[in-house]
């Protein structure tokens, strides 16, 4: 008896290394839709790929298996919410072989992460990404949908659909319609049939946080925010930069009137 317990928690235990294995190397696209009550008819429909939390991982040789699933989606624009560095390299190069790959790259906004470093900001912008010093309107007919950077302590104010990017989640009704963000991981450490077991909040100590809010549409006050679970996985220790039941993820966002 002793011993087939042993074998039955030995069992156990590889079956969720391998799985986990398996599941940090793939990605799924997880598409959502929000509804903007003042969104203009020429706006309708309009979609946004959100990336974030890359943190120097790969997935393939030259990022073919990320950059596959990117080219195979239908999108206005890329939002990417940060971490795009991996905090044990000096480098993004992980990153820059994303961009090469990218087919529509027309339209890419790029906000900084905690993780990330200003000394690469030339080579993210080498990459095509907007760095979002300025505002950026996009114009159908009289209307407009604003994209800028989401500072939590500067409103913005301006005519038509307001979509502010940032990397961590912060409730501050700055006069957006929409926040995307990231940051979380979704809790990078999931448990089945639970949820998040931690998430690195404003103040640190999100332990057993609120799942509704650890990731995915969240309504805030006045707002909604869309938090993403990201790609990628982040530890002080580097044996422990995984993702435990949490399928790494691209978002797929449609606006709809």
């Amino acid at each position: 008896m002793k011993y087939t317990k042993a074998i039955i928690i030995t069992l156990l235990i590889l079956t969720t290394v391998i799985y986990n294995i398996y599941d940090n190397n793939r990605i799924k696209i997880v598409e959502q839709d929000i509804k903007i009550d003042n969104l203009p008819q020429s706006f309708n429909n309009f979609t946004i790929l959100q990336i974030t939390d890359l943190h120097g991982k790969s997935f393939g040789e030259n990022q073919n298996k990320l950059v596959d699933k990117i080219n195979s989606i239908n999108y206005d624009m890329i939002a990417i919410t940060g971490d795009i560095k991996n905090k044990h390299e000096d480098n993004i190069d992980a990153f820059l072989d994303m961009m090469k790959g990218i087919n529509n790259k027309e339209k890419v906004f790029f906000v900084m992460g905690n993780a990330d470093d200003e000394k690469f900001k030339k080579d993210i912008k080498n990459s095509g990404c907007n760095m979002l010093e300025n505002p950026y309107e996009f114009k159908r007919g009289n209307d407009s949908l604003w994209i800028n950077e989401f500072v939590f302590t500067q409103p913005f104010e301006a005519n038509g659909v307001k979509i502010g990017l940032t990397h961590m989640p912060i409730e501050s009704d700055m006069g957006y319609d929409l926040v995307l963000s990231g940051h979380y991981h979704g809790g990078q450490y999931r448990i089945p049939f639970y949820g998040a077991l931690f998430v690195p909040d404003i103040n640190g100590n999100g332990f057993l946080p609120k799942q509704s809010e650890v990731s995915g549409l969240v309504n805030r006050n006045g707002y909604v925010e869309y938090i993403s679970r990201g790609l990628g996985s982040s530890s002080s220790i580097k044996a422990l930069e995984f993702r435990l039941f949490n399928t790494p993820e691209l978002n797929v966002i449609k606006l709809i009137k």
